[in-house]
């Protein structure tokens, strides 16, 4: 089928992992024919796309080369932290619409500009050395104390990501984390004790609002930090709750967002919160169905309206 046969209503989504399936189904039933970029030959979401070009859909010059072709009017990646970069770039390029600039899709993936930017405006966050290379572990044992986490400045799924009790493993867990980012780096932190909390939002006209909230469970693999279990709603008392609300829209209007799903994660305990990491999407697995049977809210739709 040639690009000119194409209808004015074409989505392109970038990365064909399994939430992507029922993202795909909502922009077909709103009349979107629907292309999905992804290397793999039969990646998750392929069976829910009209649609599967098969290329590398972090290659900025791929996609905008694809959205061209088919005439797209949307190009979006809702549950990706890396590749939002590339949907924004592209978005720019072609004049269409985006949830938020591509400066911005940089401030919300790479972790050590989010420690930069929660420092500046205020918000509670573990102490943190971004580092280059393994042979810097100098300047980790000097500014931080132990136990630590060290994880990817620009990895996702919590890849690469390593608790540190001493000396004796830093090195290896810089390793780890450098070999499963992009190249950016990565960033050593403090760890505080307490309970995990995900925040699960979406912020209207600049005013964010928490869909819903959940305890999170993780566990030490070798492959980094996994996650095995979320218990929502989270049972964070409600003092506490109302400063992570004021958290949230303090990081929102820090980051100017205007209409876009937002994920931050923080610790909590009897009497303090702070935040580990956020960024421009909804959360990853199925946290948008457990959204929709728990709130009522279908987050995929709301990305598709925003």
């Amino acid at each position: 089928m040639s690009a000119q046969q194409q209808g004015a209503m074409t989505a392109v989504v970038l990365c064909g992992i399994a939430p992507h399936i029922e993202f795909l189904k909502r922009l077909k039933r709103r009349g979107y024919r629907t292309v999905l970029i992804d290397y793999l030959p039969d990646p998750p979401a392929k069976c829910a796309a009209d649609i599967h070009v098969q290329k590398n859909a972090f290659d900025l010059n791929v996609v905008i080369e694809v959205a061209k072709y088919y005439k797209a009017s949307m190009v979006a990646a809702p549950s990706i932290d890396q590749v939002n970069i590339i949907c924004c770039e592209a978005a720019e390029a072609l004049n269409l619409p985006s949830l938020y600039s591509s400066s911005t899709a940089r401030q919300v993936t790479d972790k050590g500009v989010m420690k930069e930017l929660m420092f500046r405006a205020g918000v509670p966050t573990a102490k943190s050395v971004v580092v280059k290379s393994a042979k810097d572990v100098a300047a980790i044992r000097k500014s931080l104390d132990y136990p630590i986490i060290v994880k990817p400045v620009d990895g996702y799924a919590s890849s690469g990501v390593s608790k540190v009790r001493s000396d004796d493993d830093l090195e290896a867990a810089i390793e780890l984390a450098l070999s499963k980012g992009n190249g950016g780096g990565a960033v050593a932190e403090e760890w505080l004790e307490g309970q995990e909390l995900s925040a699960y939002c979406f912020v209207v006209d600049g005013q964010s609002h928490v869909i819903l909230a959940a305890d999170r469970y993780t566990y030490q693999s070798d492959a980094g930090i996994r996650c095995y279990a979320t218990f929502a709603p989270s049972e964070i008392p409600s003092k506490l709750y109302e400063r992570v609300e004021d958290i949230i829209q303090k990081i929102v209007a820090a980051l100017d967002l205007k209409c876009t799903p937002f994920f931050i994660q923080f610790f909590y305990s009897d009497s303090s919160v702070w935040v580990t990491e956020f960024a421009g999407r909804t959360g990853g697995g199925w946290s948008y169905s457990t959204m929709q049977r728990l709130a009522g809210f279908d987050m995929f739709e709301a990305i598709i309206d925003a």
